[in-house]
């Protein structure tokens, strides 16, 4: 009995396209070649999304998610608790804070990382963006909740109880 795999691709650039494409979904391609997705909308804050392949093979499909606008400096303890609570207890994305180098803030970025050296089926890509852009929503709106009106740890404390 011969086992044969159809319809596995090597991942590449032109796959993710095909996606954004296909979901009618507008998006920029920056210097790193990443695919760069905005979402804008009234429930939650403007966020990003960032698409690309990593690694020394090229065969890392990385998924970042954050928010548009940078948290405050003062933000960051309750940012960190937030972070820590994410990854206690959802799966993805994973949860971290990445400084901006100009110094305007941090934000909070979801990453999901998957390792797909041995290629990819359509369906398969298509699942893993799907849920990185839903969970990765989910934390942009959490984190938002989490954060809103707070000002300063100690206010943070405060309302966390």
């Amino acid at each position: 009995m011969t086992n044969t795999v159809t319809n596995i691709e090597s991942l590449a650039p032109q796959l993710i396209e095909r996606y954004l494409r296909e979901h009618e979904l507008k998006f920029l391609i920056n210097q790193d070649g990443q695919f760069l997705v905005h979402f804008c909308g009234d429930d939650v804050p403007d966020y990003r999304v960032g698409i690309g392949i990593e690694g020394s093979d090229a065969q890392i499909l990385t998924v970042l998610v954050s928010t548009e606008t940078p948290f405050s400096e003062t933000m960051r303890a309750p940012a960190e608790a937030f972070a820590a609570g994410w990854n206690r207890t959802k799966r993805w994305p994973k949860a971290y804070l990445d400084d901006d180098p100009h110094g305007r803030g941090l934000w909070i970025v979801g990453e999901n990382c998957f390792t797909l050296g041995s290629g990819v089926h359509r369906a398969l890509l298509d699942e893993l963006l799907d849920t990185s852009m839903l969970t990765g929503r989910q934390l942009v709106s959490d984190s938002a909740q989490a954060l809103d009106g707070v000002e300063d740890f100690d206010t943070w404390l405060r309302h966390a109880g």
